[in-house]
């Protein structure tokens, strides 16, 4: 893998080789970028991408129409993993060998581009004419998209990311696409509804779209989140809070992006009940995620604890996870003969409800 990755740096740097006559005078700037981008090409070559890629990067903020360093930059950025960067670099290097004439760059960015294509997601985000209200905002994964890009498809890493739409006056709107690598995606934005005080208010009725042709690309049309905030887990706590296995079906709401909450019953040698609530750190298709709970068991009497974990959840759709957690319980009231600090390893699998 390695080799194949080493010898495409080695094509693209031999593409990439300056066209400047000899005689041409050179800028301070250009001289500077050139040293820059040989350096960065030698750096590259030995796979040394954490070096190599910021002084390409600024070889070409000093000569911005470097197409040979555009391309050995996405080359970089490829060997260093950013693997949607490196699309998006690609696809701009293959327009601007077209518009030189540079022939042979143009098909070197786009056999790299149809090599990455089978490793990213290609997502498109459609806003019809009839859901461009004033002040229209799209967003992915938190980051504000320009105008200018609803319509473009867009590289994005294979798992799960949030799509919002907010305007003046209009409901948020937000739902979650689960893209995979080599998968083609089209998200269209719905006509935002009105928000209650500003219902009664007069407004041009919206235009109507006129028909797409359809190109095979499966549209995306999920509801509002909110709609989906309600879900299930079924985790089993081994070994954990009470001793022996403890299984703990319930129900969760999910409160925001990062926080959801948990009401589940324990079931085992000991029965009892358990709110909780978790802190997702990151989002995407593998989340690490921090856990706090009460736990409540009914054995001679009634005795609350507490309980800490952190682990990791990997969202495998939309609508269900499987995660793995590690954490501590501490009941202050155990009765006698039960400890009162247990660890508590836990698994399970939860679902987002329709």
């Amino acid at each position: 893998m390695k080799n194949r990755v080493l010898g495409t740096f080695a094509l693209l740097a031999a593409l990439a080789a300056p066209q400047r006559a000899a005689a041409d005078p050179w800028p301070t700037a250009v001289v500077r970028a050139e040293a820059l981008f040989r350096e960065g090409k030698r750096l590259m070559q030995a796979g040394r991408f954490a070096e190599a890629c910021p002084k390409l990067a600024e070889s070409l903020r000093l000569d911005p129409g470097a197409g040979g360093t555009l391309l050995n930059l996405a080359a970089c950025d490829e060997g260093a993993g950013r693997l949607t960067l490196a699309w998006r670099e690609f696809t701009e290097a293959r327009t601007v060998a077209q518009r030189d004439g540079r022939s042979d760059r143009a098909q070197a960015a786009h056999a790299r581009l149809v090599a990455l294509e089978k490793r990213v997601g290609l997502l498109t985000l459609v806003v019809p004419d009839g859901a461009r209200a004033p002040g229209l905002a799209v967003t992915r994964d938190g980051a504000a998209l320009a105008e200018t890009a609803w319509g473009a498809a867009d590289a994005v890493s294979p798992g799960a990311h949030v799509v919002t739409a907010a305007a003046p006056g209009r409901k948020l709107w937000r739902t979650t696409i689960s893209a995979a690598a080599g998968q083609r995606l089209r998200v269209e934005v719905p006509p935002l509804e009105p928000e209650p005080a500003a219902a009664g208010d007069a407004s041009v009725p919206p235009r109507a779209e006129p028909p797409r042709p359809d190109d095979g690309t499966p549209t995306v049309r999920a509801r509002p989140e909110r709609e989906d905030a309600f879900g299930a887990v079924l985790r089993a706590d081994v070994r954990g809070t009470g001793g022996g296995v403890v299984l703990a079906p319930g129900l969760t709401y999910l409160l925001s992006q990062r926080v959801e909450l948990t009401l589940a019953a324990l079931l085992g040698s000991k029965q009892g009940a358990y709110a909780g609530a978790t802190l997702f750190v990151l989002r995407g298709a593998w989340a690490p995620r921090l856990v706090v709970g009460l736990p409540l068991f009914f054995k001679d009497g009634t005795w609350p604890g507490v309980q800490a974990a952190a682990g990791l959840e990997w969202r495998m759709t939309p609508r269900l996870a499987a995660f793995v957690d590690a954490g501590v319980a501490y009941f202050p009231g155990a009765p006698a003969g039960f400890t009162k600090t247990v660890f508590v390893p836990a698994v399970g699998l939860s679902g987002r409800l329709r």
